[in-house]
């Protein structure tokens, strides 16, 4: 009689061994598709801060020259940018345009020949070759010019 139920019960421990096999490729098929979407949001994340850097770095190109703001460029400028990597980055970059000038600290206003604190405004667009992320960053810098210089 022990044998018997000992031979009826062979069978069900296979059953359950299968059960918890399919469980474990579920949970593991399961990782391997949540790895693949975050794995896919970090690539695009990076895409998109590469493509800020060379942005940014294309703005401190243009602001760097003060030749920019004596004689603002009319159309847009495209600079290529390597940011710390293999790939190049096309930036465009718009302005410097000139938004405000004020007196400069120390002057006053009715004084003709003062020196003026001018606003200047640029803005930067790029898109990851590789990837396709796009970038658009804005800066503004103020610059100590000769009066009448922001047109």
């Amino acid at each position: 009689m022990k044998g018997a139920v000992m031979r009826s019960q062979r069978g069900l421990t296979m059953f359950f061994a299968m059960i918890m096999l399919l469980l474990l490729t579920l949970f593991a098929v399961s990782a391997i598709q949540l790895l693949g979407g975050n794995f896919r949001i970090v690539s695009n994340m990076a895409s998109q801060k590469a493509a800020e850097g060379a942005s940014q770095q294309g703005l401190e190109r243009m602001i760097s020259n003060l030749a920019n703001f004596i004689a603002p460029p009319t159309s847009d400028t495209t600079l290529t940018i390597q940011n710390g990597s293999s790939e190049k980055f096309d930036v465009t970059v718009k302005g410097p345009k000139c938004i405000a000038e004020l007196p400069a600290p120390g002057y006053s206003v009715t004084y003709a020949l003062a020196p003026k604190r001018t606003q200047w405004e640029l803005q930067a667009n790029t898109k990851d070759p590789t990837l396709g992320g796009a970038a658009e960053v804005h800066q503004g810098v103020s610059v100590l010019m000769p009066a009448g210089s922001c047109r």
